[in-house]
């Protein structure tokens, strides 16, 4: 009698991934409050940035490290995408810019410099659920031939500038 393969447990570690605070992260929180976010499933305006890796399942502190380094390669990724797209206007992202006004008018809101398109995961329970969240996603698959974890990581934005 033969046993059929068990089917690899998969668990959503987007939640711990976006829990992690880094200079990076806190760098692209400031940026998203300049764009306008919007939920498109048109794959032309949404790119696809994925990071895969593995952990070892016997070592928690290891999971700890690879989740940390994920963060910062995920919001690396967006920042660079990010000025990119900017150009030289990046440091008045960083200092804001003050306009002058008549005595006791109140300043006008800042205008927003472009939107951001973006997009879950297309698998799991994110399959066509829209968001209007920036972030990554991280899935971890336990691998049942070895003692590791593979970790299947992605963000997926895209930038309009007006």
């Amino acid at each position: 009698m033969s046993t059929a393969p068990q089917p690899a447990k998969v668990v959503d570690l987007t939640q711990e991934l976006n829990m992690i605070v880094n200079i990076e992260k806190t760098k692209a929180l400031k940026t998203l409050a300049k764009f306008d976010i919007e939920w498109s499933e048109n794959r032309q305006l949404v790119k696809h940035y994925p990071l895969d890796d593995m952990c070892n399942i016997n070592d928690p502190e290891g999971l700890t490290k690879k989740l940390e380094n994920l963060s910062h390669a995920f919001w690396l990724t967006f920042n660079h995408y990010v000025e990119q797209a900017i150009g030289p206007q990046v440091p008045v992202l960083e200092t804001g810019v003050l306009s002058p006004c008549e005595w006791g008018e109140r300043p006008e809101k800042p205008k927003k410099i472009g939107k951001i398109y973006t997009c879950q995961p297309n698998r799991f329970m994110t399959v066509n659920k829209p968001t209007e969240v920036v972030q990554p996603y991280l899935y971890s698959y336990d691998n049942l031939k070895e003692d590791h974890k593979e970790l299947m990581g992605e963000i997926n934005f895209g930038i309009e500038i007006y």
